[in-house]
């Protein structure tokens, strides 16, 4: 007598093992690389979003500042303003602006003249600024016209890989009736 054969195999072959593995190794593959791409992006757009909100600070900063200022004096070396700036509520204040060696823009407010003796104790406006206008001694932040009166700006803010550069020019318009010395 003869035993019937069963239909029905235990197990897989070789061949099925390595077929699976290897659809499986594609699928996960895939989907690392999907992820590593979307991290990356999502790195790439916080760096953008951050570059940005710090150059709209400083531009924001400077252009409000010197359309109310009566008078603007950019120093020697280019990478400082000074500013009297007319208040909505009446009088003058100091302002002033530096760029920093190290790269960060640095804001100061006061009643009365402002010293650049000790510009690294101001605010810190931004890290990673430098100038971006053409002078004889490099790049500058800070460029004055002749008449006194516009003030040239180009900085270049960097945050990660990803920069955002300013380029714009403002003019001081307002009078100010008895405003001190800011210089």
């Amino acid at each position: 007598m003869t035993t019937p054969r069963r239909g029905n195999d235990d197990g897989i072959t070789l061949v099925e093992l390595i077929i699976v593995v290897i659809v499986g190794a594609v699928l996960l593959g895939g989907v690392a690389i999907m992820f590593a791409n979307g991290l990356t992006s999502q790195a790439q757009a916080a760096d953008r979003d951050l570059a940005t909100g710090r150059a709209t600070v400083i531009a924001n900063s400077l252009q409000t500042s010197i359309r109310n200022a009566d008078a603007v004096k950019v120093e020697p070396d280019q990478h400082t303003v000074r500013a009297v700036v007319a208040m909505p509520a009446g009088g003058w204040e100091c302002r002033a602006w530096a760029l920093t060696a190290g790269g960060e823009m640095k804001y100061k407010t006061s009643a009365s003249s402002i010293a650049l003796d000790n510009v690294d104790a101001w605010t810190t406006l931004a890290p990673g600024v430098t100038g971006s206008l053409a002078s004889a001694d490099g790049p500058v932040p800070f460029a004055m016209s002749a008449s006194g009166r516009q003030l040239s700006i180009g900085l270049v803010v960097a945050a990660g890989d990803v920069t955002v550069p300013i380029h714009s020019g403002v003019t001081a318009q307002a009078r100010v009736e008895g405003s001190g010395p800011c210089w």
